[in-house]
């Protein structure tokens, strides 16, 4: 049987099943549903995350689905800040009051990890400048 094999936008090469479950595993609620959809066992997948292409794949596209979703989270602060503001005049519904503040404090926890990850980053280039890496 002739193997084919895919490669991604960071010239990856996976497998054909690779590149046909790896859509369906990140699209799912869990891996196991992911797997399932994708006609494979968890187990075929753990084994897959052992192989460096792969799981460098797998979560560089991951990456791109939370980014997508903290736009999102982001696009609706200020709305959320205004509402909460437009409630500060008159009495509206507490849910409606919980709901704007949980999504103002996720963004300022967005804003708090993102400033965490460019601090990192930082710190491994210097380190790896130090250590000739």
């Amino acid at each position: 049987m002739i193997s084919e094999s895919h490669k991604t936008s960071t010239s990856v090469t996976l497998s054909r099943a690779q590149a046909r479950a790896l859509p369906m595993i990140l699209s799912a609620r869990t891996v196991g549903e992911g797997c399932r959809a994708a006609g494979i066992s968890k187990q075929c997948f753990y084994n897959w995350m052992k192989q460096e292409a792969f799981s460098e794949e797998y979560r560089k596209r991951q990456s791109g689905f939370v980014s997508l979703a903290m736009e999102t989270l982001k696009g609706n602060a200020v709305e959320a800040a205004e509402r909460l503001a437009a409630m500060m005049s008159k009495e509206e519904g507490p849910l409606l009051r919980r709901v704007c503040k949980d999504v103002i404090d996720l963004n300022l926890k967005i804003r708090e990890i993102e400033e965490i990850e460019v601090r990192l980053e930082r710190l491994e280039k210097q380190m790896m400048k130090e250590t000739g890496l």
